[in-house]
């Protein structure tokens, strides 16, 4: 609503028989001087207050001409209309949505050209009329790819030039400011009569945002392990990847697959549609270095996408060195917890003792040292084989890990192992499948002991003969030959992870012994 003084100053100019300009609350808010093919969807879009007039307004059309020449008109509309609620003016060719006001196809020129808004008439702009201040509200210097570099200083002081982002063949985008009505002009898709939004993509998607291989002991020659590293398209428009490579780190360990990446960058698609993906499958060469030591290294990515269009996914892997070797029988695989879960409604058991009763987590396997000197079980593998064909799950114990002499040392799925002795409880070993495993452990060369339990037994490994859901089974006494079950609710056999076999006051606070 218009405050006193502008009722107080209408009526001043109606009794001095003077016309009534509209007040200047109208900027440029967005255009679109280029379409792909005809340019039929051409338009001005102002921005005022909600229902405003904009009658003696008049908007024109400035015309770069050559290189260093000046802008001069080459077309002008009087506005003789009302902003809608939501305060936007469309001036456009017929076919544009909202238009309030239209003007024939390829009026808009692809620039380097102007539009300005000035308060008076057309009749004041004929053809050749040359760049003005007097009477200027807005303006917008715009092209379309390219640059001619014309004179407008006609509108005074620095004056910046919008790329509506185009090759001069077509676009489909808009100069649009964000937010309407005081933001930077931005590219963007075109939203006549609306709100202008920010661009709606490409943008970047990945799977991990690192890879790490793991741990290897030195005497482990096995073929290179590989990850992957998935790429998506998470935008609406088309994405290119331009650079996709290996950057070498402390060790160059880590290389490109060949099969799917031809070295040294992987085959790069032209582009990527919305939702589609670029796969970099990464290889680690498991060679023995002589030396404990963490390698690490980078993929590096680029893409054209104006979120999240470069960066680096960082790449790790472990290799220790076997400290001790050992005879056969030297360690032996003395009890295992490959179920805490007893079933419905008995509750699942929290054998690492940190207040979390967990599945995989509380799953465990102890080795017993049976000669009477420590044994640096470091570098040593861990194996759990399963199902035809095999599924093979490795894990290789960190450094520093030593089992004292008649002692013992027990391995958990995960979580945070509470109230054992110091070195007694560490985290990392295979997923324990409920349905059977062949459990081997060895110091990278030689065997050391190998245990089978329910749907693996009679394939390979001695045969524990016992199964425990809930609970574990074990040796008893500890190291002897023969398994029995330790159930999770006995009040004479319960598990226990960490200690001799049968030890009622099990460390870890789990089950009924709280």
């Amino acid at each position: 609503m218009k405050n006193l003084h502008s009722y107080l100053l209408l009526a001043a100019l109606l009794a001095l028989g003077l016309t009534a300009t509209a007040p200047a609350v109208f900027v440029i808010n967005e255009i679109d001087a280029d379409q792909t093919g005809s340019d039929s969807a051409e338009f001005v879009e102002l921005k005022g207050n909600p229902n405003e007039s904009a009658s003696g307004l008049v908007l024109v059309f400035f015309n770069g001409g050559n290189s260093g020449g000046a802008g001069v008109s080459s077309f002008a509309v009087d506005l003789a209309g009302t902003a809608d609620s939501d305060g936007y003016y469309v001036i456009g060719n017929s076919g544009v949505n909202e238009v309030q006001e239209t003007f024939s196809g390829n009026t808009l020129q692809n620039g380097e050209d102007a539009v300005a808004l000035y308060t008076g008439s057309a009749s004041s702009f004929p053809n050749g009329t040359a760049v003005t201040t007097t009477g200027l509200i807005d303006f917008i210097v715009y092209e379309v790819g390219d640059d001619t570099d014309a004179d407008w200083s006609g509108f005074g002081g620095s004056v910046t030039v919008y790329d509506e982002d185009g090759s001069g063949s077509g676009t489909t985008s808009s100069l649009g400011r964000i937010p309407d009505g005081t933001g930077t002009y931005t590219v963007a898709t075109p939203t006549p009569g609306a709100i202008n939004s920010a661009p709606t993509g490409p943008e970047v998607g990945l799977n991990v945002t690192d890879i790490d291989f793991g741990v290897y002991n030195a005497d482990n020659t096995a073929d290179p392990s590989t990850r992957g590293l998935v790429i998506t398209n998470t935008g609406a428009g088309t994405l290119n990847v331009t650079t996709l490579q290996i950057q070498a780190g402390s060790a160059a360990q880590f290389s490109l697959d060949p099969l799917t990446s031809p070295n040294p960058d992987p085959a790069l698609p032209a582009a990527l549609a919305a939702g589609e993906t670029v796969l970099l499958v990464v290889e680690f060469s498991n060679s023995d270095t002589g030396s404990d030591q963490t390698f690490t290294g980078a993929i590096e990515y680029v893409t054209d996408a104006p979120t999240g269009g470069s960066g680096t996914v960082p790449l790790t892997a472990e290799f220790v060195t076997v400290q001790e070797t050992a005879a056969a029988g030297a360690v032996v695989i003395n009890e295992i917890g490959y179920d805490p879960n007893p079933g419905s409604p008995d509750p699942i058991q929290d054998f690492n003792g940190d207040g979390t009763p967990d599945t995989v987590q509380d799953e465990f396997l102890e080795l017993f040292n049976t000669t009477g000197a420590d044994i640096n079980i470091q570098g040593w593998e861990i194996t759990a084989t399963s199902g035809e064909p095999a599924i093979v799950d490795t894990e290789i114990v960190p450094a520093g890990v030593v089992i004292p002499a008649g002692g013992f040392v027990v391995f958990f799925g995960g979580g945070t192992p509470t109230g054992f002795g110091p070195g007694v409880a560490q985290v990392g070993i295979p997923a324990l499948g409920n349905s059977g495993e062949i459990l081997t452990i060895s110091d990278g060369t030689t065997q050391i002991d190998d245990v089978a339990y329910e749907g693996e037994e009679g394939k390979g490994g001695f045969d524990a003969g016992v199964t425990a859901d809930g609970g574990s089974i074990g040796r008893l006494p500890d190291g002897a030959v023969n398994f029995v079950e330790f159930p999770w609710d006995s009040t004479t056999t319960p598990p226990s992870p960490g200690l001799s076999n049968g030890t009622i006051s099990a460390v870890g606070e789990f089950s009924l012994y709280r």
